[in-house]
């Protein structure tokens, strides 16, 4: 085997980008359908953070705000993904597309924790 694809370089022993779209495609339809279980499927830690337009949102007031969105009736279209791997446990996400026909942007930081990804950061904007 390669040594750049042994050891513990999770990053360089799989398809990160092919990851990212799939945790985008998970994570959008949650938040549409049930956002509420980001408190127990383990894609977040208590100490994940969202800056949502300028307000810091972390752990259960993360989900909070995500739970009033989908109860609003938040719907997201035209969504786009792009990935870059950050060392070996990390991969910056970067989305856009429209919430509501709304223009949006997220940025996550997504970490390898033992043996899942989860959310370290976001950064939503809405732009209006």
């Amino acid at each position: 085997m390669n040594s750049m694809n042994s050891g513990n370089n999770i990053v360089q022993l799989i398809d990160y980008n092919q990851l990212a779209k799939q945790f985008i495609e998970f994570f959008y339809s949650k938040w549409t359908t049930a956002p509420e279980e980001f408190l127990t499927n383990g894609l977040l830690f208590e100490y994940s953070k969202m800056n949502f337009n300028g307000n810091l949102l972390k752990g259960v007031d993360f989900i909070k705000q995500m739970v009033e969105m989908k109860n609003a009736g938040i719907i997201f279209s035209n969504i786009n993904c792009h990935a870059l791997d950050s060392g070996s446990r990390r991969i910056d996400i970067m989305t856009s597309g429209m919430i509501n026909q709304k223009n949006f942007s997220q940025y996550f930081l997504i970490v390898f924790d033992k043996t899942s990804w989860k959310i370290q950061n976001s950064i939503l904007n809405i732009f209006i």
